[in-house]
């Protein structure tokens, strides 16, 4: 299977604020400048092979993203970019929108389509169960899924989109603890763990690959931690750990589909899952297991989506000739089905720059 070869992809822009703010469903469903204005963001669509990117607008990649065979969607953002934030929401409330069973003009039932469940990088596997004590509840605040209280802002309003779609939620990550221990002991430390039979439905399938699954991302990897900033054994136990963010985010989705036949829509950091790496090597590694012999991860079944802010001067000053230029970009032409181009205020990009180079 070629992973990066699809028969249709595309690039739109989006607009952006210095802060970060909830917009409720209704507020981001009319605002007709994240839509549509050319001023605030742009699209760019992966195609086919070896040609140049296609620049596209919203609605093309909504009708794309609709399709009847997709079942997986990694969105990958930098945390920062509230834009990036506002088009996931109004992807997902696309999507959902999709699943419900409506009568038609005719008094007839409209065939059902498939669920779309939200996976969030930003809840850690030992939460689910609060997760779904959440979506039973009508006491319980979405802020209190959140740690941080900057994730609860940014993410928040996608999760309430979810509970009121009837979607389940996806506690995706690797929770902290196990992280803290692979950064500081290696990944032998979970090998230990899962012998005793502790918090096993918490972690991947142990022993989980530890090193990167293929030399791309190795080579990514080591630009995060380069030779003269840390020594051997600290880096690879830091690979190890991003790794296990890695592995468990594929595990989770998986897990979820074959359980449920749920689509899933994952929202993570971008150097997840650019250039068709991180997640999507373990997922692909988890099909040759005996736990994913049963899935199907097929090309026309995922997208990527990977949102790249732009700081504002150089946004404006970007006119037609130079996103023709963009289409053709060597670095670009595999790194998603589908780039989005975000206007950032200059603080707001500084903090994302800062965020995405030392991921």
């Amino acid at each position: 299977m070629h992973r990066v070869l699809r028969t249709s992809l595309g690039v739109a822009w989006l607009g952006s604020r210095s802060m970060p703010c909830i917009k409720s469903e209704e507020q981001i469903e009319s605002n007709s400048s994240l839509k549509n204005s050319m001023s605030e963001f742009r699209i760019l669509e992966r195609q086919k092979e070896n040609e140049p990117l296609t620049l596209v607008d919203f609605a093309a990649m909504e009708a794309d993203l609709c399709g009847p065979k997709l079942k997986f969607i990694f969105f990958g953002e930098t945390h920062t970019d509230s834009v990036a934030q506002d088009l996931e929401i109004l992807t997902y409330k696309k999507l959902t929108e999709q699943s419900s069973r409506n009568i038609n003009n005719f008094g007839f039932f409209q065939p059902k389509r498939k669920r779309w469940a939200l996976a969030l990088e930003f809840l850690s596997r030992d939460k689910q169960d609060f997760v779904n004590q959440y979506l039973k509840s009508t006491e319980i605040p979405v802020s209190s899924l959140f740690l941080e209280y900057t994730d609860a802002l940014r993410y928040g309003p996608i999760t309430a989109l979810a509970k009121e779609r009837g979607s389940a939620i996806i506690a995706a990550n690797a929770s902290k603890r196990f992280v803290t221990y692979v950064s500081h002991y290696g990944p032998d430390v979970l090998n230990k763990i899962a012998q005793k039979g502790e918090d096993t439905d918490l972690l991947p399938p142990i022993p989980y690959p530890s090193k990167p699954l293929s030399a791309a991302y190795a080579q990514r990897l080591l630009t995060v931690w380069p030779d003269n900033q840390v020594n051997n054994q600290r880096r690879n136990n830091l690979i190890a750990s991003q790794c296990l963010w890695d592995a468990t985010m594929a595990h989770s989705v998986l897990r979820h589909q074959q359980n449920t036949g749920d689509a899933i829509f994952l929202v993570c950091g971008r150097f997840h899952i650019e250039y068709f790496l991180g997640i999507i090597d373990h997922i692909e590694h988890l099909l040759q297991t005996p736990f994913g012999q049963a899935l199907s991860f097929e090309r026309q079944e995922f997208r990527v989506i990977v949102a790249i802010p732009l700081p504002a001067e150089q946004f404006d000053q970007c006119e037609n000739e130079h996103w023709n230029t963009m289409r053709h970009h060597p670095l670009l032409q595999s790194l998603a089905d589908f780039i989005l181009f975000t206007r950032q205020e200059n603080q707001a990009f500084h903090a994302a720059e800062e965020e995405h180079t030392t991921k």
